[in-house]
């Protein structure tokens, strides 16, 4: 409501929610390592494998999956960060758990932590500084150096011009786009020298990025999916080439056998005639 008096504003970390949603997003992972798995199986007996357990590109597809849930996230502050700090443990069949305990202690002690598994980030070590994004393209995830020239009111990342603008609210904001921060917007609430500029992308972004590439329309699984394609129809092809030959052979084998028995029946008469006539000189 409107007030004309001071007051507090405070805000608070849910531990419970980020716990079920760590869960829930585990529970989602598993799933899919599980039927992948289950796909690529290689048994003893080469009758029970997986019906892919031959194919490279699923098997690369699991491989960059764990190295996505494995590996560093950057861009979340000047501190690198691990899946593993907030109590993500991967089990040697490569299903995902969670320890509670190490969730909770580290959750309370540094929440950047969850943000790097969920919430992609701009950010900026100067608190005058307002980082977001000024279009539909992401930058690339890490550290930029913000230098502003006060003699020409100009702002450079990592070297190169910023565009500038101003918002609705008429504040000046500087625009990255070229190279590696495309797509940064940085807007000062007061002259700012230099400072840091970070970009965090999250494990979950990155999953989602990475599923939405190999799915799309000319992504991985949909090239493999025209490959299989392909084969099927080559083998229907062969098939009919298949049934055809088949056919012919069979009508051959069947005029043959037609002959065969004619040609059998003629013999049989003849060996009759000759065997009344013998039969006949002999009587008489």
């Amino acid at each position: 409501a409107t007030t004309s008096s001071a007051f507090r504003v405070s805000a608070s970390l849910d531990e419970t929610t980020a716990l079920a949603n760590m869960k829930t997003f585990i529970d989602s992972f598993n799933k899919t390592r599980a039927m992948i798995e289950d796909l690529t199986k290689v048994a003893e007996n080469p009758d029970d494998n997986g019906p892919l357990s031959d194919d490279i590109s699923v098997k690369n597809i699991k491989q960059q999956l764990n190295k996505l849930v494995n590996g560093k996230l950057i861009g979340f502050g000047s501190k690198d960060y691990y899946a593993s700090q907030l109590g993500l443990q991967t089990s040697r069949d490569g299903s995902l758990s969670i320890n509670e305990a190490e969730f909770k202690k580290n959750f309370a002690s540094d929440s950047k932590a969850f943000d790097a598994i969920f919430n992609s980030s701009y950010s900026s070590n100067s608190p005058y500084l307002s980082v977001s994004s000024n279009s539909n393209l992401k930058p690339v995830p890490g550290t930029y150096s913000f230098v502003f020239n006060s003699g020409s009111s100009t702002a450079t990342l990592n070297g190169l011009t910023m565009t500038s603008g101003t918002d609705t609210d008429g504040n000046t904001f500087y625009a990255s786009t070229s190279g590696d921060g495309t797509g940064i917007r940085v807007t000062p609430s007061q002259t700012v020298d230099s400072a840091f500029v970070y970009y965090g992308e999250s494990l979950v972004e990155k999953l989602t990025k990475y599923t939405g590439k190999i799915l799309a329309a000319s992504g991985e699984l949909a090239k493999k999916e025209i490959e299989f394609n392909e084969k099927i129809a080559d083998f229907k092809l062969e098939l009919d080439d298949i049934d055809s030959l088949g056919e012919t052979l069979e009508k051959r084998y069947k005029k043959q056998f037609t002959a065969m028995e004619a040609a059998i029946s003629s013999l049989k008469n003849t060996g009759e005639f000759m065997t009344n006539l013998m039969d006949s000189f002999n009587k008489d």
